[in-house]
């Protein structure tokens, strides 16, 4: 989200804002959740087990296990070869 968001923020393309705002509130079956304490100790077990994913990915990746998602879904290439039990990491190009 921060990902998507920050460049129309700077651009300040207000429709453009407003469109990603909406896609993230209002899509079926897509939740935003806080950073809770689990995430951030699932995300610090990522990184220790994976040196080389950023804080960020490793912090989305962690919600994504701890809230039992099934599947990631990223425009980053560098995480096709990470292999993490219970989750598909699918790279949409």
């Amino acid at each position: 989200m921060i990902e998507t968001l920050s460049p129309a923020k700077l651009s300040g393309d207000e429709c453009v804002t407003n469109e990603l705002t909406r896609f993230f509130q209002e899509t079926p079956g897509l939740t935003v959740h806080p950073v809770s304490w689990e995430v951030a100790q699932e995300a610090a077990k990522l990184r220790r087990e994976n040196p080389h994913l950023r804080t960020p990915d490793s912090i989305q990746i962690a919600t994504a296990l701890v809230h039992k998602a099934g599947t990631f879904i990223t425009y980053n290439v560098k995480l096709k070869k990470l292999k993490i039990p219970g989750l598909i990491i699918k790279i949409l190009t």
